[in-house]
């Protein structure tokens, strides 16, 4: 694992493979780590892949508050310490994917992926509760218990549970929370405070880069029919729908989706149409 510095903090990130880069943002409840096995298939695909591990998710934050823009500026640092001469590929997994497809704005990135992440639309049920979570976690006899609570292993596997409950694995999900360790509880609250607020519709109206939306047909967390609105907001969008996958199989079992991944990556024809979309599902 290596360190850069950047205008914003610093990031470490693992890496495999060499050729075209491909960079790997994980979600909530993952780490570098857990992109292990998409690291190996997309490096014997050709790709160098380079999954950072985000501050905030197993390093001190950058800020106190969660802002997407500042992890759209260490990741502008990164790439360019790590391969500024290329065009690059973004590939996110839930929170990961909103930040990948934001960094299309910022001229670097030639495709993206989007797995399992929530739409670009708010979420107006989520504001409130987040917004609640963060007052409450300014309360010091609280904010003093979640501390305690967050850095224990039953907090790992509360974290877990917010993807145990749609995951087709459990044993998975909890061994991935079990790696994972927790950020700030007011930090926290703030990341979800700020999916619950993202509004990307006009912003992902402009993105011109192809995107892949992966999603899970039993996926809760970032429904179909969300998805569906979601490609149609984009110029060249494509969604394929995984038969039987819930929140969070796309990152732990990616062997069934992985050749529709490559292809999408691989592609230089890809979506003469900009105004087109296409729905695959097995």
């Amino acid at each position: 694992m290596t360190r850069i510095g950047s205008v914003t903090g610093s990031a470490r990130w693992l890496e495999a493979g060499s050729g075209d880069p491909v960079l790997l943002l994980h979600s909530i409840s993952g780490s570098a780590s857990g992109w292990r096995e998409w690291m190996r298939i997309l490096a014997d695909a050709g790709f160098r892949a380079i999954a950072p591990e985000l501050p905030g998710f197993g390093a001190p934050p950058l800020e106190p508050v969660y802002r997407h823009e500042d992890y759209l500026g260490l990741l502008d640092g990164l790439m360019s310490a790590a391969d500024g001469s290329r065009e690059w590929a973004a590939m996110g997994d839930s929170l990961g994917g909103l930040l990948a497809l934001q960094l299309c704005g910022r001229g670097r990135i030639g495709r993206c992926v989007l797995l399992e992440t929530p739409a670009v639309f708010p979420y107006p049920w989520l504001r409130p509760v987040a917004r609640a979570g963060v007052d409450l976690t300014r309360r010091r006899p609280i904010a003093s218990l979640g501390a305690r609570l967050v850095g224990s292993g039953l907090g790992r596997r509360v974290m877990g549970a917010f993807d145990l409950i749609y995951a087709a694995d459990p044993t998975v999900a909890l061994q991935e929370a079990s790696n994972v360790s927790l950020p700030p509880l007011p930090f926290l609250a703030s990341v979800m405070e700020a999916i619950a607020a993202a509004d990307l519709r006009e912003f992902a109206g402009r993105v011109r880069q192809p995107v892949l939306i992966v999603v899970g047909s039993r996926d809760r967390w970032a429904p179909t029919a969300e998805a569906e609105r979601f490609v149609r907001v984009l110029q060249r969008g494509r969604l394929h729908v995984e038969a039987g996958f819930r929140h969070g199989d796309a990152f732990h079992r990616p062997g069934r989706i992985a050749p529709v991944v490559i292809e999408h990556l691989r592609r230089t024809d890809h979506l003469r149409d900009p105004g087109s979309s296409r729905r695959a599902t097995h």
